[in-house]
């Protein structure tokens, strides 16, 4: 079976402070798109958890071309919608390729989301919002994984080692690898009736 991924935070359109001017981090775009399209495969899927970008008329020409390289990025690729993803769910579906706009998505016990929310006994969030932060300031940390981009060197990860990673994921609900396993086939076939292959 192929792989499943996730990211969050990429801000392409994000300022950076360099110096005493404030410049776009092109560099830091260019990195996420490489590493990217070296890891995810054609027949993966890739789960984004918010804050792509916040799309503007004003983003200088090379974010623009950053952006609109997503869609040519390998993977069946699934939108979450961040704080600052302020365009319509066609943008995210016809103009960056992806299959499907969501505020969050819940497959089996797991829950996708940009912000980190309550979650009941037996659910894991997966989530973006926080940038690594050790801290929850809205809800316990318990089975709450956070996605941010630079925690991972600016590559997506795969499901496992992010479940895996976590330092707050109750490993009892992982470790034999049942759960995981289901969602990878709930999540292929969810992603192939978006298709229409089912």
């Amino acid at each position: 079976m192929n792989n499943i991924w996730f990211s969050a935070d990429w801000h392409f359109s994000k300022w950076s402070k360099r110096k005493e001017e404030l410049q776009y981090d092109i560099k830091k775009d260019r990195d996420i798109l490489r590493k990217y399209a070296s890891s995810v495969d054609k027949d993966d899927i890739f789960i984004f958890l918010g804050d792509l970008t916040e799309v503007r008329d004003d983003n200088p020409r090379l974010v623009k071309r950053c952006i609109e390289q997503i869609k040519e990025l390998p993977g069946n690729k699934i939108f979450i919608r961040g704080n600052n993803d302020i365009e319509s769910d066609d943008y995210y579906i016809n103009h960056l390729g992806f299959l499907a706009c969501y505020d969050n998505l819940e497959v089996d016990n797991f829950i996708f989301t940009h912000e980190p929310i309550q979650i009941n006994e037996g659910q894991i969030n997966i989530h973006g919002h926080i940038h690594g932060c050790k801290t929850y300031w809205n809800c316990d940390a318990k089975n709450h994984v956070d996605t941010y981009i630079k925690l991972f060197n600016n590559y997506p990860i795969k499901i496992g080692p992010l479940l895996y990673k976590g330092n707050c994921i109750d490993k009892e609900l992982i470790e034999d690898g049942v759960m995981v396993e289901k969602l990878k086939s709930s999540l292929f076939g969810y992603v192939n009736r978006l298709k229409g292959l089912e």
